[in-house]
């Protein structure tokens, strides 16, 4: 998993004869399936983020602090769910009559609050590479684990 690290600098280089093997751009998604009863069965396959989008200056959801008023804080909380629905690809969740549920911010915002904010810590985290057991158990650490068992697809 690292670049070798006994690369020689290149004297003179010479592209290798024929047409160029073509890669890809690999993606990750996490396979957000969550245990907890709390959850009902919800799985949720959601893209992690690119570098570009981690980094880019400005795009950072920041807590704005305990002094903060109410309605900055309920941004806070928006933006986050906002940016979470952004890169889900798929989810099983459906309405109270079987139907799939869109993806998109309406639909996390009527689920329970708990339920929203372990989904967000669990992707957070497995983009962290913070990955160490289902939701349900304890961590290793001895401190309760937000994610789920969490296997990776390449997309």
């Amino acid at each position: 998993m690292g670049l070798n690290s006994a690369m020689a600098p290149i004297e003179e280089w010479t592209p290798p004869a024929g047409p160029a093997r073509a890669v890809v751009r690999p993606r990750t998604v996490f396979s957000l399936v969550l245990d907890d009863p709390k959850f009902g069965g919800l799985e949720i396959k959601v893209r992690s983020q690119t570098f570009a989008e981690w980094t880019t200056t400005g795009t950072a959801i920041v807590w704005p602090g305990d002094d903060a008023t109410e309605d900055a804080k309920n941004q806070y909380f928006r933006d986050l769910v906002a940016r979470f629905a952004s890169y889900i690809v798929w989810w099983n969740l459906t309405d109270e009559n079987g139907l799939p549920e869109p993806i998109g911010t309406a639909a996390l915002q009527g689920l329970d609050r708990s339920v929203v904010l372990d989904l967000f810590t669990a992707w957070n985290e497995a983009q962290s590479g913070k990955i160490t057991g289902p939701l349900d158990q304890p961590s290793p650490g001895g401190e309760p684990s937000v994610e789920a068992s969490i296997p990776v697809d390449a997309a």
